[in-house]
This record gives C-alpha cells, sequence and structure tokens, in this order.
C-alpha cells in the first residue's frame, strides 16, 4: 500500500459494507469522531460500536487513528490499537471500529448518474470487430500509445488516451470512471474537456459487456433517454475496460453539439480503444508489481544476512536450523520473514540462542524482525541472565515501536556442563529430545512472560533444564505447529514429537520436519516457519 500524503492527496472514508452511506472527505488538518453519538462525524448505527468510539485526524506526517477506550476496540492490519496511541494508516487500509470496517483512501471526484440502469436494454450497441471502418484512426491510437512512458500513472495515461478521442471524435467530454454495479456515483480516474453534467446510468448499464460499445445517438435512440436530453446530451458512447484487478472502468464519451453524430464504425473504434487502454493499464499495474517485488527481494536479501548459518558447532553445541518465509498460493510477492532465530557464543564460553515471531506479515513484520535480531546479535555479546535480555528488548520495543508492534520470543543460555536456562515471552513452543523420547516442554503461568514490545515494565522469569550429551533442545515458530493440511487440520505438537522421535541429530530433526511438513501442507506455508535445534556434543 502506498503511504498517505495529505499535501497532494485529499482522503475519504468509504464504508465496504455499507454501500448507502455516502464517503466522508478528510482534508489535511481535519478531525473526525467516529461513533454511535448523533454529534459524531462519521455516525455508525451499531450496537457495538460506542459512543465515541475512534478519532481520525490528517496532519502533515499522515492520517492516523486513535481509539476512545471503547468497548470493542479499533482493529488496524489485524492488530487491536492501543487507546489513546494514534496508530498511522495507509492508503487503502481497512480498519475496524468494533465490527464496522472503514477503508481510508485517496478521495476521488464524483459525479451523479441519472436513467435507470434496467433500461440498457434499449441501448443500440455495436460489436466490437463487426467492422473494419475504423482503420484511419489507428495510426493516432498507436502515437498515442507510443507516447504512455512506463512511469506514468493511471490518470496520466488516461488522459492521453482521452484526449485523442475526444478530438477525433468530435466529443465535448471524456473520462475514465469507475462504476460499481447500482452506485449512483461514479469515481473519476481521468479526465478531460468540458465540464457538463452528470452521467447515464444505462449507457454504463449497457456497456458492461466488454465486447460491445454502449452508443446513444441524436439520431435514433434519445425519444427514451429523457433525462439526457435534458441535460442538453446528443451523443454518448461508452465501453468497459478490461483491467486485471479492476473491472469496474469505463471510457465515457459525450457532446452536447448538434452535428456530432458518430457512425457506427467509428463508435467501434472506442471498443479498440478500450481494449488498447486496459492495456496501458495493465502494464502500469505490472510495473507498480515489479517494483513491489523489487524492493521486497532486497529486504529478504537483508534478512537471510542477519540469520546464522544453517548448520554449525560453537563451544560444544552443534545446531541446525531452517527459516522460510509465507508463501500463500494467493501471493503475488515473494513474502519476507518476520520469524526471528540467531545463534552465537558469549564471552564467558556460553552459547545464547533465541527464536521469535513478529506479529504481522510483510514488509513491517521484516522490519521489526531485522531490529530485533540486530539487537539480539549485540546483547550476545554481553553476559547477563537471559531474564535480563529479554527485559531490556521488551523495553526498547516499547519506546521505539507501534502499539501494533510485538514479538513471542524464546531465548536459551547453554552452559558448557549442559545445564540451560530458558526465558520464555509468549512463544512457548519447545521440545527436548532424548534417549527416552521426546517432551514438549510446558511453561507454566510463572515461567512465562507477555509478548515482547505490548507493554512496558514486564519482569520475565526463568525455567531450567539439563540437557545430556547428545540430547538437544528443538524451538520452532508457529508455523510449524499451526500448518494446516488442506482439509484445515493443525500439524500440532503430537506430530512435531512424532517425527522427532524417528531422529538421530540436528540435521535430521529440521530434514525430516521439513518433509513431514510439505507432505501434510502440500507445500503451501500459510505462515513463516522457523526450525531451530541444538544439540550438547560434550
Amino acid at each position: 500500500m502506498t503511504p498517505v500524503q495529505p499535501r497532494t492527496i485529499p482522503l475519504e472514508l468509504s464504508f465496504p459494507e455499507t454501500p448507502l452511506m455516502h464517503p466522508i472527505g478528510l482534508l489535511p488538518g481535519g478531525r473526525l469522531m467516529v461513533g454511535r453519538l448523533s454529534h459524531c462525524d462519521v455516525w455508525l448505527e451499531n450496537p457495538s460500536v460506542s459512543r465515541e468510539h475512534a478519532i481520525i485526524r490528517l496532519d502533515a506526517e499522515g492520517a492516523t487513528v486513535e481509539d476512545c477506550s471503547s468497548k470493542h476496540g479499533t482493529m488496524v492490519n489485524g492488530q487491536r490499537i492501543r487507546p489513546a496511541q494514534p496508530e498511522r494508516l495507509e492508503m487503502g487500509t481497512v480498519f475496524y471500529c468494533g465490527p464496522v470496517p472503514i477503508k481510508i483512501d485517496r478521495a476521488y471526484d464524483r459525479l451523479s448518474t441519472n436513467m435507470a440502469q434496467e433500461e440498457a436494454g434499449q441501448v443500440r450497441s455495436i460489436v466490437v470487430g463487426s467492422k473494419g471502418g475504423a482503420e484511419q484512426l489507428l495510426r493516432m491510437l498507436i502515437d498515442s500509445v507510443r507516447s504512455i512512458s512506463s512511469d506514468m500513472t493511471e490518470d496520466t495515461a488516461g488522459c492521453l488516451l482521452l484526449e485523442m478521442l475526444v478530438g477525433a471524435l468530435g466529443q465535448d467530454r471524456g473520462l475514465i470512471v469507475r462504476w460499481i454495479g447500482a452506485a449512483a456515483e461514479v469515481q473519476v480516474v481521468a479526465r478531460v474537456g468540458s465540464q457538463i453534467g452528470s452521467l447515464s446510468r444505462t449507457v454504463l448499464a449497457a456497456a458492461q459487456d466488454p465486447n460491445r460499445v454502449a452508443h446513444l445517438s441524436q439520431t435514433a435512440d434519445f425519444r427514451m433517454a429523457e433525462s439526457v436530453i435534458g441535460s442538453g446530451m446528443r451523443e454518448v458512447l461508452c465501453a468497459r475496460l478490461q483491467v486485471r484487478g479492476d473491472e469496474n472502468l469505463y471510457i465515457y464519451l459525450d457532446s452536447q453539439r448538434p452535428r456530432s453524430a458518430v457512425e457506427a464504425n467509428m463508435a467501434e473504434f472506442v471498443g479498440v480503444a478500450a481494449r488498447v487502454c486496459s492495456l496501458a493499464f495493465d502494464g502500469i499495474a505490472r510495473r507498480k508489481l515489479e517494483d513491489v517485488r523489487l524492493d521486497y527481494a532486497r529486504a529478504a536479501t537483508v534478512q537471510q544476512r542477519l540469520l546464522p548459518e544453517r548448520f554449525g558447532v560453537v563451544e560444544g553445541m552443534e545446531w541446525a536450523l531452517e527459516s522460510l518465509p509465507a508463501a500463500p498460493p494467493d501471493e503475488v510477492v515473494s513474502n519476507v520473514s518476520g520469524d526471528i532465530v540467531g545463534i552465537s557464543a558469549r564471552p564467558d564460553g556460553s552459547v545464547l540462542a533465541w527464536v521469535g515471531d513478529v506479529s504481522g506479515h510483510g514488509p513491517g513484520a521484516a522490519l521489526l524482525m531485522s531490529a530485533a535480531q540486530a539487537w539480539l546479535h549485540a546483547a550476545a555479546g554481553r553476559v547477563e541472565a537471559p531474564s535480563v535480555t529479554v527485559g531490556a528488548l521488551n523495553g526498547f520495543l516499547y519506546l521505539h515501536t507501534e502499539p501494533s508492534d510485538f514479538a513471542s520470543l524464546l531465548v536459551a543460555s547453554f552452559q558448557a556442563d549442559g545445564s540451560v536456562v530458558l526465558c520464555d515471552a509468549g512463544h512457548g513452543q519447545a521440545f527436548r529430545v532424548h534417549g527416552g523420547g521426546v517432551d514438549e516442554i510446558i511453561f507454566e503461568a510463572n515461567e512465562g512472560g507477555a509478548l515482547v514490545g505490548a507493554m512496558d515494565g514486564v519482569e520475565y522469569p526463568a525455567k531450567s533444564l539439563q540437557l545430556a550429551v547428545g540430547e538437544r533442545l528443538v524451538i520452532t515458530t508457529d508455523g510449524v505447529r499451526e500448518s494446516r493440511s488442506a482439509s484445515g487440520v493443525e500439524f500440532g505438537p503430537e506430530r512435531i514429537c512424532s517425527v522427532l522421535a524417528t531422529s538421530d541429530g540436528p540435521e535430521s530433526d529440521v530434514r525430516l520436519l521439513l518433509e513431514a511438513l510439505r507432505q501434510f501442507n502440500g507445500g503451501v506455508l500459510h505462515d513463516d516457519l522457523t526450525i531451530l535445534s541444538v544439540s550438547r556434543k560434550a
């Protein structure tokens, strides 16, 4: 999503599940109160919305939402935000006040529509490709396409094509609009020419078939279109675009000139232009997607450099690990990971290891992961109890991150004599592999603490255990335990224990768990996945 830029882009709130509610504008320096009371700027008639639920502001830094200690909370990016602490919003974000979704986005110009879409069958339409009389305009169209550069926005590219169409067909106005279903208004994506009134829903509905061009002209069709005649229009042409991911875009041309009649073969050219415009918009979308993919790839490279080697030996401890980013089948870009994992020798000859899982997914989680990973690497250079390390990281994240930024974490220190001290911060996913089998390590209420970054001043207790030579400690993230089969069943701790019981060392632990997971979930990772196995060699 694109960061909000209030100095250049006016914003608006829309209501995806309440289409009858009109969008509400938000100007720079503005403030909107959301709630159930009648004086609220955004009035939501829902019993789960508090009387004064949240405040939305727009300043020089962007848009924010602040929860007013509401009963059912305010959710941003799937996380409940803290009261009285503004949370940054980005364009395109859908946040929730209680159960009600609200979308914040750029403010679109809107035009009213008239006529009933039920009358669409009365509008004459021309099958695209049925005639060949538009060849003389193809050169103009090709020249317009050549002038569209890869760094243009949709509105700039759309205006170039519209200027050609308006001039070639003798129309007064050209627009590219977004019209969803029976909406009484359209969003204007690009516009050239005169400002001459509303658009016809009848014509828009008649153009829903992308293989036809809707055409009202002064010579044949305007007797039944009284509302269009009343607005002074003499010609209306409309064609639907076929743009991936945005199926509600239309080219709309109209004119009030008494001699603007467009013949059928020229109207067909509008359909050709709509297809060319669709290709241009697709190209712009692909270019944006490639930029995003490149950014993700760079972020993933930085993350990989922060991870330890996959196999190694340090201070009498042998380890193996694997950390994989989520890869759901519907993702359009490769994900970076929000999992934390590391192992490092300390100055006193002990070894510090850690595994964690940052809240959320995508770039925000990746940045928090990188910050926590770098911080823990630095902490490994100090000799201190794991509870001190975790407590200090908690204070650091709480002070320097947003309220929705936190992580689960398990830190372990290994001594040469096999003694291990564990400090758990809401993670709790560890297993001890020994000669007699595999035990899941359970952290009782007095043996673990809160997620790091969630609240300040938390004390983190420790839990101790002893590893004999050859015994192992295996730590995973919830991408292992909560991995799902095609039928929705979770992998679970029992399957983890069963797999580890057949293994004979750290490398085998990791390899066998990955093989079992691939067979179980069909190779689809819905969450980041990390496995760290540490064995006492001597």
